[in-house]
């Protein structure tokens, strides 16, 4: 669980998505998230806004963004 300092460096996931290179725009991200195809740190996340930082480890589809 985030303090709430460490809010202030987060971005959502949709967003950190969209800007990675993986090539997948925001309507993109946020489809795959609601479908349950996106992990943070080994947990399914279904929330477009959740937030992450650059050090979580992000999946789609089990390959690392």
């Amino acid at each position: 669980m985030m303090s709430k300092d460490d809010y202030h460096d987060a971005m959502g996931l949709s967003v950190y998505i969209a800007k990675s290179r993986v090539g997948l725009s925001g309507r993109i991200a946020k489809l795959l998230i609601k479908r349950g195809l996106v992990t943070v740190n080994d947990e399914v996340v279904t929330t477009t806004t959740y937030p992450v930082r650059s050090t979580d480890v992000i999946k789609i589809k089990g390959r690392t963004v």
